[in-house]
């Protein structure tokens, strides 16, 4: 941990250095910050470039959503609010999304529902899945 590095690096006379950062920052490294992080920028609070589509009109939509390139929404799906979708990923009819992150190339099937989660690359969920406050990965 920094409290055991950084005072060993003194000890030892290496060099430590500090730097002023004035702008947004986030320590995502766990779920909740990660997921909450997202809503932020979902809610335009972080101001960023990002990469697909926000807020698409569709029956099955939301908003607030992140939806990337060649993703296939079922209209019998249930996206949103608070969803980001990594380019081409599948969501299946009768799943449902909410306040998660999809990496790139996911697949939900019929019937599943996530909710406060996080999936990443890849990965399939089956039908009538039920995944809440998880980070999954392949």
């Amino acid at each position: 941990t920094t409290k055991e590095i950084f005072p060993k690096m003194l000890e030892d006379g290496l060099p430590v250095f500090g730097y002023r950062h004035t702008a947004y920052w986030s320590d995502i490294g766990n779920r909740e910050n990660y997921l909450l992080t997202h809503k932020e920028i979902l809610d335009g609070k972080i101001k960023i470039d990002v990469r697909g589509t926000l807020n698409p009109k569709s029956p099955a939509i939301t908003p607030p959503v992140c939806i990337g390139k060649n993703c296939e929404i079922s209209l019998q799906a249930r996206i949103g609010p608070y969803v980001v979708l990594g380019d081409g990923c599948k969501v299946q009819a009768g799943a449902s999304v909410e306040r998660s992150v999809c990496w790139q190339g996911v697949t939900i099937g019929r019937g599943a529902n996530i909710r406060d989660s996080i999936l990443g690359a890849g990965l399939t969920v089956g039908n009538n899945a039920r995944i809440e406050k998880q980070l999954t990965a392949k």
